[in-house]
């Protein structure tokens, strides 16, 4: 993927995807923002230098496409939460394609009744000594439906690159299901790539443990769900608005 297409992209999102609405946003340094996710397309510029950091939220029925375009030496942190939308389609797409920049993105989820949420992320490098980390971590309840489909691609301009995915799923019942794709693009072989992916329940040893000590089972389950979900909510102010309506719906 040519470096000029990159660089464009974000000028021309409505005549690239042919999206309806869009919207552009040049971060600041040492900027803090958050954002509730409620237009079709969304382009987040980092220029050259800043480090900037920003919450998307996603609450309600969606069908989103999200860019993230970095500058030399920046540095971007992406806090992603999406709480119980009935349908939501998400589209992340990262663009490393600056020299010395960095990328991360936490993301947590929680669904449950009949709700689906499909999400895919895109980490494409081109530029040089570049970092991305896509981590995503989500709970799945009653028969709810959730599917995550990662790539990472790395261009042959890429050398030097780290780019991680990691994708956890917690099933909460018999019905509910979840499915994880990585997918791995490597056209230079001067990098690091990582993805893994983990479909399953709540550790039963540690249940046990804790039931051992006299902790009944809907304590234990919070304790397990601020666990789960202590990487993305590290830090956020609303920390514990969050895990107190997933502990109301879950």
């Amino acid at each position: 993927m040519p470096r000029n297409f990159i660089n464009n992209l974000c000028t021309k999102v409505d005549h690239v995807l042919s999206v309806h609405t869009a919207l552009d946003v040049t971060l600041q340094d040492q900027q803090i923002t958050e954002y509730t996710v409620t237009e079709s397309s969304y382009c987040f510029i980092a220029p050259q230098g800043i480090t900037a950091t920003m919450t998307l939220l996603i609450t309600t029925s969606i069908a989103s496409n999200i860019h993230i375009q970095c500058g030399n030496n920046s540095n971007v942190t992406v806090r992603f939460i999406m709480l119980f939308p009935d349908i939501a389609d998400i589209t992340v797409h990262t663009y490393v394609c600056a020299d010395n920049a960095q990328v991360t993105i936490l993301g947590m989820y929680a669904i449950t009744d009949q709700q689906s949420v499909s999400l895919r992320s895109k980490q494409i490098h081109c530029g040089k000594n570049s970092t991305s980390k896509f981590i995503i971590q989500g709970l799945v309840a009653q028969q709810a439906k959730f599917l995550y489909d990662g790539t990472i691609r790395i261009e042959e301009s890429g050398s030097g690159t780290y780019a991680m995915q990691h994708n956890k799923n917690i099933l909460l019942s018999h019905t509910s299901s979840a499915i994880s794709i990585p997918n791995i693009e490597v056209l230079n072989h001067d990098v690091q790539c990582y993805h893994g992916a983990a479909v399953g329940k709540f550790d039963k040893h540690q249940i046990q443990y804790m039931q051992s000590r006299g902790l009944d089972d809907a304590i234990i389950q919070q304790l397990l769900i601020e666990a789960l979900f202590q990487e993305p909510l590290q830090g956020y102010e609303n920390k514990e608005l969050i895990l107190q309506r997933v502990y109301k719906k879950i």
